[in-house]
């Protein structure tokens, strides 16, 4: 699930923020500027609530077709911020935030889901450039779920879309561009359809003058749930003496289509999102924002897979991806089409490296593999597990594949890696694979 209007950022108004909408001012032709400047070293706190309910067409069988079911859920976001000049490498814009909390749960059928953000990672730095998005934490690895709750969680600078071209008056329209009706529905792109803002009133809350926006449209796309049809509506607060948007809330709908573009799941929602500007936040300050590393590297990168249940954890470079997982077997791939192919045994049946390499190339020769080198296994030096390794180069198919393979044991349970490397430079290849199966800790399987 999305925390965008794709099925999530709709949520319940603030009360106090309610007071804003009573006894509009006197403001005659008066012309207002809603447009927001991000200065770098501004401090804000933002939260953000979604509440979402619908019917989704779900595989629920791999045997039978998929069927529509019930899906609730709920986020709880609230973070402080502070702007950042932009990135040296590709002038996209940049901030650093320390979440407060990050809660995610939602309920498929009777599948109940939770995740949120680990204590460890909670400051992260950001680098946003049009619709490609950077994020790491500068205090440890993300994981692919902690690193997709931020990705979706609204981006506000990409929020300046909503503002007008030029000063407006009370009563008149603008379209709202289309950075930021993908930023609030997370379409990748727009087939039809437009959102249409309108400046309301001016109001006062609290010795300030407000500005009351309301936010209508109907937009047709595709995001990475397939084609889809979003409906929102909204109200926005922007506050003229601080030029900053304040408050947005948003009820909406979302359609998803099939191939003859017939509604096959609708999840409808409530998103709220508030910001206060400040500048004195915990941690934000200069020296603690000068003490971090604000540009992605290769280590602050990196990723955690963290499967506690079968026993172990590694960190792997970006670049790699989780592929398949089935019982006790998990694959990392890369792009170039190197991949790992990791099993977790309980240690009594862990094999030892040299009975792993008989039958490593027993399994060659029934893909009729020729072996052109082999080492005998060698310590691999880990402070998380014992382990030792060895290599073994063969042709196949007219192919020269590399075979990379470790055994690693723990106190309760042990793994073998077994790592092809398809690379015209595989000595860089082999590097990172290393590296990898030098990161695993085993550990006693948690409970599911």
């Amino acid at each position: 699930m999305r925390n965008r209007l794709t099925c999530a950022r709709c949520g319940a108004l603030l009360p106090i923020l309610l007071l804003l909408a009573s006894a509009g001012l006197a403001h005659g032709q008066s012309r207002y500027a809603l447009q927001e400047v991000f200065r770098p070293n501004d401090q804000y706190r933002v939260e953000s609530r979604v509440r979402l309910n619908g019917r989704l067409s779900v595989p629920i069988d791999p045997n039978q077709p998929a069927k529509l079911v019930d899906m609730t859920g709920e986020s709880k976001i609230s973070y402080d911020e502070r702007l950042l000049s932009p990135d040296p490498k590709t002038n996209g814009e940049r901030s650093v935030r320390i979440y407060r909390q990050m809660e995610f749960t939602r309920k498929v059928a009777d599948r109940p889901q939770s995740l949120n953000l680990r204590d460890a990672v909670r400051r992260v730095v950001l680098i946003r450039r049009d619709q490609t998005e950077v994020s790491f934490s500068p205090d440890g690895p993300l994981t692919w779920g902690e690193m997709d709750l931020i990705r979706t969680d609204v981006f506000t600078p990409a929020l300046v879309g909503i503002a007008p071209p030029r000063p407006m008056a009370v009563g008149e329209s603008w379209q709202v561009r289309e950075t930021a009706i993908r930023e609030l529905t997370d379409l990748e792109t727009i087939e039809q359809g437009s959102v249409e803002a309108t400046l309301v009133e001016i109001t006062q809350w609290n010795q300030r003058s407000i500005a009351r926006l309301s936010i209508k449209g109907t937009v047709k796309g595709v995001s990475e749930d397939g084609p889809t049809r979003h409906q929102i509506e909204g109200t926005l607060y922007f506050d003229l003496q601080s030029n900053h948007l304040a408050y947005l809330s948003i009820v909406g709908a979302q359609e998803l289509l099939d191939e003859k573009g017939m509604v096959a799941g609708r999840i409808e929602g409530r998103f709220t999102l508030t910001r206060t500007l400040s500048n004195q936040l915990s941690g934000l300050d200069d020296a603690s924002v000068q003490r971090i590393s604000l540009e992605p590297n290769a280590e602050n990168t990196k990723m955690l897979v963290d499967q506690s249940d079968m026993g172990f954890r590694l960190t792997h470079p970006r670049h790699w991806r989780i592929g398949t997982q089935r019982n006790q077997q998990i694959t990392l791939d890369d792009p170039a089409g190197n991949g790992m192919l990791i099993t977790i045994e309980p240690l009594a049946r862990t094999p030892g490296a040299l009975q792993y390499q008989v039958e490593s190339k027993q399994q060659l020769a029934k893909f009729q593999a020729k072996i052109l080198n082999e080492t005998r296994p060698i310590r691999l030096d880990s402070a998380n597990s014992i382990g030792e390794t060895f290599r073994i180069d063969s042709e196949m198919s007219g192919q020269s594949v590399t075979m990379v393979y470790f055994v690693l044991r723990g106190s309760v349970v042990g793994m073998t890696i077994a790592a092809r490397v398809q690379s015209k430079e595989p000595a860089a290849i082999v590097a990172e694979i290393e590296q990898i199966a030098r990161s695993v800790t085993l550990m006693t399987p948690t409970a599911r």
